[in-house]
């Protein structure tokens, strides 16, 4: 009983790398374990606040493997290795640690220029998503990426409250996305 199909080759690599890869998760979020935890109920809280941690708690908001298709990367996605790496991403990354690992100052602002559609976004959750698996491979590495997608009134509280309550001694990182929160409240 064997049919024919008209498919390009790009579309029959996705399917066989999406059958792949939902034999690998089972359709599950992956998970990875963190130093810092958080009740359900706080994740909401700070979801209302604009702040998405990043994480075991990442949910995605779609089940499919679009990023291909010019949707954002899912955690799926990044722990089945979607994205291209770049070519600057491992001294980036090496970067990134180094100041988390030996902080000169208590607040510091690293800025990652990139045009629109140049893989800006991606990078950085694939950044989240290696310092997130450092958390369970390292014993003397904590960092908590979140991604700050909304700016409102109960934002600044709530980040003032993870970094004195949830941190102690651990490094806080706070991803935000240009365009979504204004310059003014990002200081």
């Amino acid at each position: 009983n064997n049919k024919i199909l008209n498919i390009n080759l790009e579309d029959l690599l996705f399917y066989i790398k999406q059958k792949s890869i939902a034999n690998q998760i089972g359709g599950n979020n992956i998970q990875i374990k963190s130093k810092i935890t958080f009740s359900k109920e706080e994740i909401i809280i700070y979801r209302e606040a604009g702040i998405e941690v990043f994480g075991q708690y990442y949910i995605n908001n779609s089940s499919q493997n679009n990023f291909y298709y010019g949707a954002e990367i899912t955690w799926q996605e990044l722990a089945s290795d979607f994205d291209v790496k770049r070519c600057g991403y491992e001294k980036f990354k090496q970067n990134i640690i180094s100041i988390i690992k030996n902080p000169k100052q208590k607040t510091i602002s690293y800025t990652l220029k990139h045009h629109p559609g140049a893989g800006g976004t991606t990078m950085s959750k694939r950044l989240a998503y290696d310092l997130c698996k450092l958390n369970n491979e390292l014993e003397d590495f904590s960092c908590l990426p979140i991604f700050l997608n909304s700016y409102n009134e109960k934002t600044y509280e709530y980040l003032l409250q993870l970094s004195e309550k949830k941190m102690d001694n651990d490094f806080l990182l706070i991803i935000v996305e240009g365009g979504k929160v204004a310059d003014e409240n990002i200081n």
